[in-house]
């Protein structure tokens, strides 16, 4: 009400002493005047939003209250606990609030919408105005500048944008870090550098890293890579009949001028050689024979 009769004031001193006040006066008059129609409107809107939310407090308080009851399976053992229950109690509450203060902005920016559309219906109706003796018709942006309500319009058009910002976030996002440490950075460039990469890296500077986990990368032991036919084996002595003669090579014939052998110019016979080597085999799988049917027998 004290908004009003300042703004009635102001109009009735601009108008009625238009011709003895200054230019800078009525200027300043004028710039009251606007800021008196923006608290004006301020004003109606806080008090259409206090009695809203009075109202659905008032509402919510007076219905039913509907509890939630715990299920049970057999033998009467309850599934859910009493940490559970208090859990889901303040995940309801919290939410009823994010969905009451979501109700409460879209309401304040519906009668902030509803008061940008009055001016422009009042701009629709005035449009024709009288410019010193001429009539125009003037654009909304002009129409406004002309009345003195470009702030007003303005001041609105930024809440109702700010508004709409605030029901446009999301609450529940969340953000992935992929930039590594720099000590992490580190530890991979020198192992980069390392005989054994893997084993030089140190991952414990990440977070939540599992360095329970080990790389081993050596050989394995020879008794795990042993196999059936590298078996060492005992030492046979052939003797008797299975002897296998093997002819040497031809004598060295000694130099005269010097003492010292020389190399033979004949090499041994190759075949020689792997003849003992078949009779060396062949004696050891008579033996692996004779041994696996003293086995099975």
């Amino acid at each position: 009400m004290r908004f009003h009769a300042a703004s009635s004031t102001a109009e009735t001193i601009g108008e009625r002493y238009h011709d003895i006040l200054s230019s800078p006066t009525l200027a300043g008059l004028r710039h009251i005047r606007n800021i008196v129609h923006e608290a004006v409107v301020l004003e109606d809107v806080i008090k259409k939003y206090v009695d809203d939310r009075r109202t659905r407090i008032e509402k919510r308080y007076h219905e039913r209250k509907r509890g939630r009851r715990a299920k049970t399976v057999s033998d009467l053992i309850p599934t859910v606990s009493l940490q559970d229950l208090r859990d889901q109690q303040e995940e309801a509450i919290a939410d009823d609030k994010k969905k009451q203060h979501k109700q409460g902005i879209r309401f304040t920016r519906s009668v902030i919408i509803k008061e940008m559309n009055r001016l422009k219906d009042e701009w629709r109706e005035n449009k024709e105005v009288i410019v010193n003796g001429i009539p125009k018709r003037l654009q909304f942006k002009q129409w406004l500048e002309h009345t003195g309500k470009q702030y007003d319009y303005l001041s609105m058009d930024t809440q109702r944008s700010q508004m709409t910002q605030a029901l446009k976030e999301e609450t529940d996002g969340y953000m992935i870090d992929t930039q590594l440490p720099d000590d992490v950075r580190e530890a991979i460039r020198k192992a980069q550098y390392a005989a054994k990469p893997l084993s030089a890296v140190d991952l414990t500077g990440l977070p939540h890293s599992d360095d329970t986990v080990t790389f081993n990368l050596t050989q394995a032991h020879e008794h795990e890579e042993m196999d059936e036919e590298d078996e060492i084996l005992p030492v046979i002595e052939v003797a008797g009949g299975s002897e296998v003669e093997m002819p040497s090579s031809p004598p060295c014939a000694p130099d005269s001028e010097s003492s010292l052998p020389t190399l033979p110019s004949t090499p041994c016979p190759y075949q020689h050689h792997t003849q003992l080597h078949e009779s060396l085999r062949d004696i050891i799988r008579g033996i692996r024979t004779a041994q696996e049917d003293s086995l099975i027998g």
